[in-house]
Formats: C-alpha cells, sequence, structure tokens
C-alpha cells in the first residue's frame, strides 16, 4: 500500500539536474552517531567538488557532538533530539523553518525516510539528492536507488548520492577531524593518572541512541576481560570508557578483571574519545557510534560484532578490523533482528577474537613502519 502510495506521490516532483556552481549546501541526517560518521565521507566527498560552497550540515542533538571539530563544515545545525524530527507536524513545521532559513539551492539527504525528503521540499530548496528505497525518495529530485535487502557497508551507499551527480568518490573513507583542545585535554588526563606507555581503550557498552536501543549488540563483559589481560601487560595500560548510563555494564568488565585499570566512564566527550582512541595501541568496542567515531579518527580501531552484519555496519575505514562469526541475519538489517540472540551460542568467541586482533595489530605494525 505504502510503496503504491509512493510512487503515486513521486508523479508530482519532477526529476532534475543539480547546480554546476551550488553556492549553499544542506546534509541532513538526524541520527545517529555511527550514520552520522558514516555520512563524513559524501561531505569529504562534497567539500573536495565543492570548495566554494557554504555547507551546513543538519544534525540531531545526540549526534553534534561527533561532527564538532569537522573542517569540511561551515555551519553545524541542531536539528533537536528527535531521531527523527520530521515524525510530528510540530516537528516538520520547526525543520521546515530551520532548513528554510538556509537558503540553501542543493540538498543532500543520506536517509531512507520520506517525511525528511518532504521536509526538504517543503523548505523550498530546489534540488534535492537522496536515497530511494521502495518510493520513499519521491520528493528528490535525484533519486538515489537503494533496495532494503542489499548488504552494503552505509558509508557507501551514502556515497551513491555523489557519484549519481558526477563527484568523484576514490579512496573516501570516513573522517573525523579532532580539534586540538581534545588532544590537548587526553594529553592532560594521560599525564595526571601517571600512563606514560601505550595504552588499550576498550568501550563495552553502546546499544542504545535515540533511534534504537539494542543491548544485544554488546559483546559479554567477561569477555572483554579476557582480552584485555591477555593484551595488556606491565607496559600497556588498560582505559575503560563509556557513557554514564553505561556504567553497569563497565562494572561487569571490572568485576572480571584481574588487572589494573583505569576507569573514565562519563567523563570524556565525543571529540576526547575520538582523541584518545586515536593515540591508542588500539581501541576495542561494539558495534556502537563511538567505535566508528574513533575509526572516522583514525584510530586503530576493532569492532566486535553479534546481530548486525559486517557488510552493512563494519567501520568504513581501512585502519580498522570487524569480527563476526557469521550466521543468517535478516536482511533488512538490525531492525529485523528479534531477541533471542545468544552470544555464547551465535556470537565470536573469545580465542577467536583474540587471533583476530594480535593479527591486525601486527599487520598494522609492520604496515606503519
Amino acid at each position: 500500500m505504502m510503496r503504491w502510495l509512493y510512487r503515486l506521490s513521486a508523479r508530482g516532483f519532477r526529476q532534475s539536474s543539480p547546480p554546476t556552481h551550488p553556492q549553499k549546501i544542506v546534509i541532513l541526517k538526524p541520527c545517529c552517531i555511527g550514520d552520522v560518521v558514516m555520512t563524513t565521507p559524501l561531505l569529504m566527498a562534497i567539500r573536495a567538488t565543492y570548495p566554494q560552497a557554504h555547507i551546513t550540515f543538519a544534525v540531531g542533538e545526540w549526534s553534534m557532538g561527533a561532527l564538532e571539530g569537522q573542517v569540511a563544515i561551515d555551519h553545524l545545525l541542531n536539528i533537536g533530539v528527535s531521531a527523527n524530527p520530521a515524525k510530528s507536524l510540530r516537528g516538520i513545521g520547526r525543520l521546515v523553518r530551520q532548513l528554510r532559513h538556509e537558503k540553501a539551492d542543493l540538498a543532500f539527504i543520506p536517509d531512507r525516510s520520506p517525511l525528511l525528503g518532504l521536509a526538504i521540499w517543503l523548505a523550498g530548496i530546489k534540488h534535492r539528492v537522496g536515497l530511494d528505497s521502495d518510493g520513499r525518495g519521491f520528493a528528490h529530485t535525484v533519486r538515489v536507488a537503494v533496495h532494503p535487502d542489499e548488504e552494503v557497508n552505509e558509508g557507501a551507499i551514502y556515497l551513491r548520492l555523489a557519484e549519481a551527480i558526477g563527484i568523484t568518490t576514490d579512496n573516501i573513507f570516513t573522517h573525523v577531524d579532532i580539534p586540538s583542545h581534545a588532544e590537548k585535554m587526553i594529553q592532560a588526563m594521560l599525564i595526571a593518572h601517571g600512563i606514560s606507555a601505550p595504552y588499550i581503550v576498550i568501550h563495552a557498552g553502546g546499544g542504545a541512541n535515540p533511534g534504537m536501543v539494542m543491548s544485544s549488540k554488546r559483546w559479554l563483559p567477561a569477555h572483554f576481560a579476557k582480552v584485555a589481560e591477555t593484551l595488556c601487560d606491565d607496559n600497556i595500560s588498560l582505559i575503560l570508557i563509556g557513557a554514564k548510563t553505561d556504567m553497569p555494564i563497565i562494572q561487569a568488565v571490572i568485576d572480571h578483571l584481574a588487572i589494573p585499570y583505569h576507569n573514565w566512564a562519563g567523563e570524556l566527550s565525543l571529540m576526547q574519545i575520538g582523541a584518545l582512541g586515536r593515540m591508542a595501541r588500539v581501541y576495542i568496542g561494539n558495534d556502537t557510534g563511538l567505535t566508528h567515531l574513533v575509526a572516522g579518527a583514525g584510530g586503530k580501531t576493532v569492532m566486535i560484532l553479534g546481530p548486525s552484519s559486517p557488510k552493512r555496519y563494519a567501520p568504513y575505514s581501512p585502519n580498522a578490523l570487524a569480527i563476526w562469526k557469521p550466521v543468517p541475519l535478516p536482511t533488512q538489517g538490525v531492525a529485523g533482528t528479534g531477541d533471542d540472540w545468544d552470544w555464547e551460542r551465535n556470537g565470536v568467541g573469545v580465542d577467536e577474537a583474540l587471533t583476530a586482533i594480535e593479527q591486525f595489530l601486527d599487520f598494522t605494525a609492520h604496515t606503519n613502519r
């Protein structure tokens, strides 16, 4: 029914080519941290092609911190706390007013929501390049097809928007600029805690954002503890991080640890986490936004996936490792995963993870010499 309605609606929106030299560009991606980071390759491709343009990135309040230092962005627009601000009449009205104020002549919508495309049209932005999944992109002037069951990395899918209008996307990956003040703060914290040697960062939490709560993404605390004990020694420190809401699972990791550790959970901003992860020997986390953030910042990153496929959600970075035990998963992504996921039965174990991590560290050490 909805597919038929979308296709009928598309008849009222004419396809057209974008301007050759746009002056003001809007990128609209409300949520969430990982998805926003996956949009940075598109951002970098746009900036390289239109160096003279003023670029506004419209993003939700939850994810703004992931773009705080992004040099390619001229204006970071806070569009509210909702995962999709266009889902209510009041929300879409506010969003339309905000977007209209930008007076943009070109918009990119790396999102599958038909409501976001409608908001961009209502805002009077003439040229709209966006994803079209099952007809949801009916309001776009350049519709970029994506099949709901297509298992392709989200970063590559978002780059299709650039490719659709002739923008080169070769060798572009996630890119997160870390401001100098965040690096200086982390360096000061390392000194204050007596950490002068290499260190490992572990984030055992995540799996919760305004758009979704999925605690089954979290690898077992005992597994994280075992990996930490194997990789750390007298010369390598362990730093645990996370949000304040992650404290229960971080405490569960601590309960299994038999080595010293530093618990910095709840103390760091997103940019400070990026700085910490970039300087670490390795950062290890679940399929969460913070893992994507550190990978985008250039840190050696290990993502452990379970009920989400690396084909879709692995970091879009050459300096990252995705560890996953191949199991059948719903083709429509994490939204189709049930509650019966069991890490002991379905997920990757400690020994497999350690083997992959040690090979990854050995490979990157030789590559970076």
